[in-house]
């Protein structure tokens, strides 16, 4: 069975001037999940597996990471749909704004006509690809009409790793033939390839636009794991501490945790080998930033607590922050630490308050005090304490 996912996730923390101290301009962060398992014109296509399984746990994840988050799935998943929502993040979003891109479901390269590969949006039929599908090096021209200054592109799907030969402007991929549909009853192949000349798109970004593929050829997902390799790595990178980025996810070490982590889930499952690829344009640093928080080990959950709670008092103190605020803040803490770091145990809103703390009260965050506590009133102002 082959599958194409390439991911779009737009996650938002609404950002607004906090009361408690003078804030430097700060943005929001967008998560668009869309996912297709299956078509409406083409019932030889197999349908996918786990799609939706990937699209439920991923949404359930980023909202509770405090994005803000929109999924169009199944039926919703058509043509005008899909582009409707990346038109209007084009309209929306500014540049002080985070974007994230995720997409799971069926991808076609059109060797016979132009080499290109699309999205097969819900209405598609294959016969037609350039008027209902999404073609992706289309998808790429409305990716830089977003004015977010950080992008995250991800993507699952067999061939995905093409980008890293057409990161140039001449670059164009060779025909091949089409993938066949894999029968294997516990591992499916999900086929697609990347087209397109990306490196015009990706450098009219603001500041800086990462993609990670799945793999340079085939992409996999297992039937033991319920969900594609690649985005099992992807979910694991936010629950399981390695690496430098012990307690924060930030992209560099997003990119090592899932190419370490689908190496070993495949070899654990004696599967096929599967190499994912990333590609940045824009300025380094603009890359630095934490995708997601990372599942404290229980042992160390109260020491981690007291430190994020120290920050917070410490601002008080100056005046960057609010006592009721403050008040928030701790009762959180204590039930972050009553639960043993099992952030599933809170409430969804004890839970986005809980990564908008991890996310800005660090202390061994280098960056401004001012405007960490300032991004974290103003998630706190988004979650209604005022």
């Amino acid at each position: 069975m082959t599958r194409t996912l390439i991911a779009l996730l737009f996650g938002v923390v609404v950002m607004s001037a906090p009361a408690d101290a003078a804030a430097p301009d700060v943005g929001r962060r967008y998560a668009l999940i869309i996912g297709v398992p299956t078509g409406l014109r083409n019932p030889d296509l197999p349908k996918l597996n786990f799609v939706i399984n990937d699209v439920e746990k991923l949404e359930q994840l980023l909202d509770r990471e405090g994005y803000e988050v929109r999924t169009v799935r199944n039926t919703q998943a058509d043509r005008k749909r899909i582009l409707e929502e990346l038109y209007s993040y084009a309209r929306q979003l500014t540049e002080r704004d985070t974007f994230v891109l995720y997409y799971a479901g069926h991808g076609l390269r059109n060797v016979e006509v132009n080499r290109k590969t699309y999205w097969l949006t819900y209405d598609a039929e294959i016969e037609m690809l350039d008027v209902q599908g999404i073609r992706l090096e289309h998808l790429m021209s409305y990716i830089a009409d977003i004015r977010a200054r950080r992008k995250l592109i991800l993507l699952d799907h067999c061939f995905s790793g093409d980008v890293e030969g057409i990161l140039t402007a001449s670059s164009r991929p060779t025909a091949t033939a089409p993938v066949p549909i894999a029968v294997q009853p516990k591992i499916v192949a999900r086929s697609a390839a990347v087209v397109g000349d990306l490196n015009g798109e990706l450098n009219t970004a603001s500041e800086g636009t990462l993609i990670i593929a799945a793999a340079r050829d085939l992409a996999y997902e297992l039937k033991d794991l319920r969900h594609g390799v690649f985005t099992q790595a992807l979910l694991d990178a936010c629950r399981l501490p390695q690496g430098s980025d012990r307690y924060k996810r930030s992209l560099p070490s997003l990119v090592t945790f899932i190419k370490a982590r689908v190496e070993r889930l495949l070899k654990d499952a004696s599967a096929p080998t599967q190499v994912p690829v990333d590609r940045a344009s824009g300025s380094i640093g603009s890359m630095n930033w934490p995708f997601c928080t990372v599942l404290v080990p229980k042992n160390e959950v109260t020491a981690a607590a007291n430190a994020y709670a120290a920050a917070i008092q410490a601002w008080e103190t100056k005046g960057l922050l609010s006592a009721r605020r403050r008040i928030v803040c701790a009762a959180v803490l204590d039930k972050w630490k009553a639960a043993g770091g099992d952030t599933l145990q809170l409430e969804r809103t004890d839970s986005r308050v809980l990564a908008a703390i991890r996310l800005h009260a660090d202390p061994e965050d280098l960056s401004p005090e001012e405007a960490r506590a300032a991004t974290l009133n103003d998630a706190l102002d988004g979650e209604g304490f005022q």
